[in-house]
């Protein structure tokens, strides 16, 4: 998964998509940074690319 500011051009890939509720996003990113937290690079591993 790969956050819409840093892959513009992935916004609307399937593989790109997860849907979280809005106490659940709010565990992927800090919103002070915007970088990812652990838990959004977890999830990020597991957004595989088809082949």
């Amino acid at each position: 998964m790969y956050p819409f500011k840093e892959r513009p051009d992935l916004r609307l890939t399937n593989w790109n998509l997860i849907s979280f509720c809005t106490k659940c996003h709010g565990k992927m990113h800090n919103r002070e940074t915007d970088e990812l937290t652990s838990l959004g690079e977890q999830w990020r591993e597991k957004a595989i690319p088809p082949t």
